[in-house]
């Protein structure tokens, strides 16, 4: 498929956005960018938002393309952040009384959830407790940033809107904004250009779309990984995060990472690097693998 791939430089295109006219590069400055396409698909873009904190905290901006126009793009972010509202209530009733009850240590609890994202409890209760005292637990494992024991009156934290009454209570999280720009191409010109086309889908009026493509550039302008999904099958944001975090190893360091590498696993020195050299570069030092071929390529180390 012609377009862009492993290693091209992207080219300075000037496009409309739902922020406005601009040029890729005054975009991408001197930091990263994640330059994603996908036809509609409000979960991906809803845990993309999610995500924009943890992007941003690597120096990483975001930029989506889509084949709409600006004005169904900016009805679309509607659907989207209100799709992001998360809620959870829990309430203390008998077993009988709802089927979708669950038994916490033989406490009764109700769940009802709604949203883009399961909200997941697992509270430790060695005897009938005051739900107050759940919201605590409730507090510890993260899900309420701030709460008081306001009765049945309204609670207000950081991240959860909580209520507190007699029978249980509910917490409610404001959805993630959309803060990114949105590409418009209604002509489907720039999605060739960019390699962000599936070759298996087409709109209603026989038009192409685009792929669940995803390109990672560097702050040199060029693809540094590519994610190149059909429109059926939705992406792990967890591992963007994860390769995001590998190619930033990798960038600063003469080091590849190894299978099923996540964040705090050791790293491979790069076989290029000596041992002579891999003990300036790495003073912490490394560990060598014995290999059949006993050959000394395999060097472990934490960076």
């Amino acid at each position: 498929m012609p377009g862009l791939t492993l290693g091209d430089t992207i080219p300075d295109l000037e496009v409309d956005t739902t922020h406005g006219r601009l040029r890729f590069y005054d975009y991408i400055g001197d930091g990263w960018l994640i330059l994603f396409s996908h036809p509609v698909c409000t979960t991906e873009l809803g845990k993309i938002a999610e995500y924009a904190d943890k992007f941003a905290g690597r120096g990483v901006k975001l930029l989506r393309l889509s084949c709409d126009d600006l004005h169904s793009h900016r009805e679309w972010i509607k659907d989207i952040e209100a799709y992001n509202v998360q809620i959870l209530i829990v309430d203390l009733i008998q077993p009988n009384l709802a089927p979708r009850c669950s038994t916490l240590d033989g406490l009764p609890v109700l769940f009802f959830i709604m949203g883009m994202q399961q909200l997941q409890m697992s509270i430790h209760l060695t005897q009938r407790k005051h739900v107050i005292e759940i919201a605590r637990e409730v507090h510890a494992k993260g899900f309420l940033r701030t709460w008081k024991d306001c009765g049945s009156s309204c609670c207000i934290g950081s991240k959860y809107n909580v209520r507190i009454g007699c029978g249980g209570f509910a917490a409610s999280k404001n959805g993630y904004k959309v803060e990114f720009p949105i590409v418009a191409d209604p002509k489907r010109e720039l999605i060739q250009q960019l390699n962000m086309v599936d070759p298996n889908e087409k709109d209603a009026q026989g038009n192409q779309v685009p792929s669940r493509a995803l390109h990672i550039v560097g702050p040199d302008k060029k693809i540094k990984l590519s994610f190149l999904y059909p429109a059926s099958v939705g992406r792990n944001m967890d591992e963007v995060v994860r390769v995001l975090d590998a190619l930033h190893k990798s960038a600063k360091h003469k080091v590849a990472t190894p299978a099923n590498w996540k964040p705090g696993d050791p790293v491979m020195i790069s076989p290029s690097v000596s041992n002579e050299a891999a003990k300036q570069m790495f003073p912490q030092g490394y560990k060598s693998t014995h290999l059949a071929s006993n050959k000394d390529y395999l060097r472990f180390t934490h960076v």
